[in-house]
């Protein structure tokens, strides 16, 4: 079975969860891009540029505001009318500045839509971790194996 019809079969079993959170990890960011590319086409799935469509709208507020107001831009910038939706370039989350509690951000945003993260950092058959430990941007968070899907 191929990527793509795994990532179809789980989509089909999120119908019926209430769990709306995937994330795509693996190799290297291209061949995750690729896959995204190939699978927004087969699949019909938009996806969201996070980082872009994101700081466009923060850069007019004040650091300050943009706490304040992450959540609601964020909820603005997902289409309306989709069951599900990639997410891609989401490390402007990881901006501390920000203030971002990740999880209960991504999975506060997955009430609307099945949301599909490409993430940037790797999963270890337990944990997603993104960056180094002695880094300011490092998170580690326990996920489900059943809710990844490793290119």
């Amino acid at each position: 079975m191929d990527k793509l019809d795994i990532l179809g079969g789980k989509l089909s079993k999120m119908i019926f969860t209430s769990e709306k959170l995937l994330f795509i990890t693996g190799s290297s960011s291209s061949c995750r891009n690729n896959f995204i590319k190939t699978a927004e086409k087969e699949l019909n799935i938009p996806s969201v540029n996070l980082s872009l469509s994101l700081t466009e709208r923060l850069l007019t507020m004040s650091v300050k505001e943009r706490v304040y107001k992450l959540s609601d831009v964020l909820l603005e910038i997902i289409p309306e009318k989709s069951s599900s939706i990639f997410l891609t370039s989401i490390e402007v989350l990881f901006e501390p500045s920000l203030e971002v509690n990740l999880f209960p951000l991504l999975k506060k945003l997955a009430r609307t839509c099945t949301l599909i993260v490409n993430w940037p950092g790797e999963y270890d058959g337990n944990y997603l971790i993104y960056g180094r430990p002695e880094h300011r941007e490092y998170m580690r968070e326990k996920y489900l194996s059943e809710l990844i899907i490793s290119i």
